[in-house]
This record gives C-alpha cells, sequence and structure tokens, in this order.
C-alpha cells in the first residue's frame, strides 16, 4: 500500500490495486540504475522483475516481445491481408484469441493463447497446409494443427 500511486488503489485497496501496474517505469537499458528509466524518481519503482525485459535485452533478441513486434510490422508492409485485409474472429478454444486477415488471394490466420496453458489449434479447411509465417513462444505445426504453448501467438498462411 505504501508505493500505490493512483487514487483509485488508494481508495479501494486491497480489492483493487489501481492502475499502477500499468504505469510502471520503461525499463531501458539492464545495467543501469533504475533500469536508465530516470535519473530522478519514478511514479514507482523499477521492479526487478522488469530489468531482464530492458529495450537494451531486446533489440537483438528476435525470439523477444520487441524482436516479434519488430518482425510483425515488417511482414505487414509486405503481406496485403495484413494490411489492408478484411478481419474474421474464428471459433477457438477459451484462453486463444483467434482471426483471419484475407484479400482477394491470400489468408492469413493470426492466432494468440492469452494462457499459461498449452492450446491446440484445428485448422480451418482451406487452411490445413498451410505454413507458419511468424511465431513467438512455443509454437509448431503438425498436420492440421498449430500448438500454442503459453502466453504464445503464430501466423499462418
Amino acid at each position: 500500500f505504501d508505493q500505490v500511486q493512483d487514487p483509485i488503489g488508494r481508495l479501494y485497496f486491497p480489492d483493487f490495486k489501481g492502475r499502477d501496474g500499468c504505469r510502471t517505469p520503461i525499463p531501458w537499458a539492464a545495467d543501469k540504475e533504475k533500469a536508465g528509466f530516470s535519473a530522478g524518481t519514478p511514479w514507482l519503482p523499477v521492479s526487478d522483475s522488469q530489468v531482464p525485459l530492458a529495450l537494451d535485452r531486446q533489440e537483438h533478441a528476435p525470439d523477444s516481445v520487441l524482436g516479434f513486434a519488430k518482425q510483425l510490422i515488417a511482414l505487414r508492409k509486405t503481406n496485403t491481408p495484413l494490411s489492408v485485409g478484411t478481419i474474421a474472429l474464428m471459433d477457438t478454444p477459451d484462453g486463444v484469441l483467434g482471426y483471419e486477415r484475407s484479400d482477394a488471394t491470400e489468408r492469413v490466420l493470426c492466432l494468440f493463447n492469452l494462457e499459461e496453458s498449452a492450446r491446440t489449434i484445428d485448422l480451418p479447411s482451406g487452411n490445413q497446409n498451410a505454413s507458419l509465417l511468424l511465431s513467438v513462444g512455443d509454437v509448431s505445426k503438425r498436420g492440421t494443427a498449430v500448438s500454442l504453448g503459453g502466453f504464445s501467438a503464430a501466423l499462418v498462411a
């Protein structure tokens, strides 16, 4: 409670801890004081659990969240369905977000496992011979299904 800054969090603590968890400093450099965020005092301290996620640790790691974002942006620039295609939600198991982006000639399935436990997604007809375009986390395609490890994502076309 002594670190809660959000007025709503202070009012409803401990039932609602407020929005401070999404207001923590961005860790820029893992080996610097306050992870390189500021020479001053930030709103909240930098958590030790955030230091390994610092920008300087992610920017050259293709399997990091930042690496995935960079690859996804590059893919979006060259893949028409991802930039101007239509979108249709897929019927997926609980905890999985799935949608299809398509244009007149191509389809891309976007699959995101939002839970810790692994999930397997059967590919819809017409996509069963597709291959992985991009993935992050523990992802594999076997036959007509995609296995998504906890908190992983895959684009299939």
